[in-house]
């Protein structure tokens, strides 16, 4: 007669085998919230970059193009600051303005909206204007401090760059 034997785990193994898949499951869940947290701060990094490169290269580009600097307009070494700036000559001439609403630097021409600077998906919380005066030259120092949401916390960056005005170069 054959006996037939059947094998299988017992309680204790099986109790250690389900222990290790529970720890393996654990490591494997927390490295992918922690990827994901790490690609949701990379994101939101990217989204400040990207606002400030835009914002810094008009305003550059402007500042560097404009006449003068219309300090009575202006709101200087404050925040939010005001920035106005005499564009062009004679008749063609319009007061450009760069503010602060709603947490997007914006561009008007005599008071008529041009345009967003920064992304909307990012939040500009100061953003402060300097005019520099030696001599006869001008320059704007800007200040900016932007921040993004990224899942659970928020990135945020403080930026500045100077900007001379056109025609006040000292000789």
């Amino acid at each position: 007669m054959k006996k037939n034997h059947i094998k299988g785990f017992s309680l204790p193994e099986i109790i250690v085998y389900i222990a290790i898949l529970s720890i393996v499951s654990l490591a494997l869940a927390q490295t992918a919230i922690i990827a994901n947290k790490s690609f949701q701060l990379a994101r939101a990094e990217r989204t400040i970059d990207a606002s400030v490169l835009s914002a810094f290269d008009r305003l550059s580009r402007e500042v560097r193009n404009a006449m003068s600097v219309d300090t009575a307009d202006s709101v200087l070494n404050a925040s939010p600051g005001t920035l106005a700036l005499y564009v062009g000559s004679g008749s063609s001439q319009v007061v450009r303005r760069f503010y602060l609403s709603n947490g997007v630097v914006e561009v008007s021409d005599n008071g008529v909206l041009q345009g967003d600077l920064t992304s909307s998906e990012a939040t500009t919380t100061s953003l402060i204007f300097r005019v520099l005066t030696a001599t006869s030259t001008k320059a704007v120092r800007v200040e900016l401090i932007i921040a993004a949401q990224a899942t659970s916390s928020i990135a945020s960056d403080k930026f500045y760059d100077t900007f001379v005005v056109r025609n006040t170069y000292e000789q």
